[in-house]
């Protein structure tokens, strides 16, 4: 092993997104610094949603969303957090920027949805606050894995696809999080 392979990865710097506490969920999952949807981005967020339906059900539908407690739902937010910090510095500095912008505002509705589940084992058939975590994550986790295999194929087009505001939205600060 030489001295480059021993360099840690470069995280991307991306503001907004602090880490979800609360207890820590029972599935065993990447740590910060192994997670990561690349080469592969659906095959690698459907092993993790995988992991959580192997503990938490739904046995008899493998292509369901798995069943979450509310531990469940803050370690699934933070592992995708972590996989995005690994995964975008490879990307176009575009795309990186709107694929953190479209995840920083999932995470916020997560934080919002989970501020009133005072039960930590609360899941998302005993819990509306969980359901509709629950819900969020699956629309957006959909959203934000098809984003990064749209930006992983044509670098670029994400960002294209964003807003029609796109030039303006895309300061010095979301394009270089890493300089300021």
């Amino acid at each position: 092993m030489t001295a480059a392979d021993k360099k840690p990865r470069r995280r991307y710097e991306g503001r907004g997104i602090r880490e979800l506490r609360g207890p820590r969920s029972k599935v065993a999952l990447p740590m910060q610094d192994e997670a990561t949807f690349l080469t592969e981005p659906r095959a690698a967020y459907d092993a993790i949603l995988a992991r959580f339906r192997a503990a938490n059900g739904p046995a008899d539908a493998p292509s369901e969303f798995p069943n979450l407690s509310a531990r469940d739902v803050r370690a699934l937010a933070n592992v995708i957090t972590f996989a995005l910090r690994n995964d975008l510095p490879t990307l176009s500095p575009y795309d990186a920027a709107v694929l953190w912008d479209k995840w920083r505002e999932a995470v916020t509705s997560v934080r919002q949805l989970l501020a009133d589940v005072r039960d930590k084992d609360a899941t998302n058939t005993s819990s509306h606050g969980v359901r509709f975590a629950s819900v969020l994550l699956d629309h957006r986790g959909w959203d934000l894995r098809e984003s990064l295999v749209t930006a992983l194929a044509s670098p670029g087009a994400v960002f294209e696809r964003y807003c029609p505001w796109r030039s303006a939205w895309a300061t010095f600060e979301r394009l270089h999080p890493e300089a300021v």
